[in-house]
């Protein structure tokens, strides 16, 4: 379970907004969905072509989109994103680092954030909400 206490009380006004977010999905109570089938895996994989999607420990993803690499931890109440970086040091070492990006309580809505993402980085479209959900829904 994903402490987000250390959200709340950081500086960061982006790490306070996702605990908010974070706290209203838990008041909720809402169940997430494990991915652990082929098939759901492979439906998933067929809505976001541009996504390679795959199951890491437990019921834990690792997304690898056009620009970027991701790391979706399902926490049993929402799903944390985390964007992940690869940063070289002043000794020419290269590392991965992730950092909390969002927080989502639908695996397709999250999924079809991350698209939209790549295209706005890719200078393509700027989505709206209604856009993503679109996406996400059909």
């Amino acid at each position: 379970m994903i402490n987000i206490q250390k959200w709340r009380n950081n500086k960061n006004i982006k790490h306070r907004k996702i605990y908010n977010k974070a706290k209203e999905i838990i008041e909720r109570e809402l169940a997430m969905e494990e991915i652990e089938t082929e098939e759901r895996l492979n439906e998933l994989r067929n809505r976001f072509p541009s996504l390679r999607i795959n199951i890491v420990a437990g019921a834990n993803l690792t997304v690898g989109s056009l620009k970027d690499e991701w790391l979706v931890v399902n926490d049993g109440r929402f799903y944390a994103l985390y964007h992940g970086g690869k940063f070289t040091s002043r000794l020419n070492k290269t590392t991965e680092s992730y950092h909390i990006q969002d927080v989502f309580y639908d695996i397709e809505f999250l999924l079809a954030s991350i698209v939209s993402h790549d295209n706005y980085e890719f200078g393509k479209k700027e989505y709206s909400m209604k856009d993503i959900g679109n996406m996400a829904f059909g």
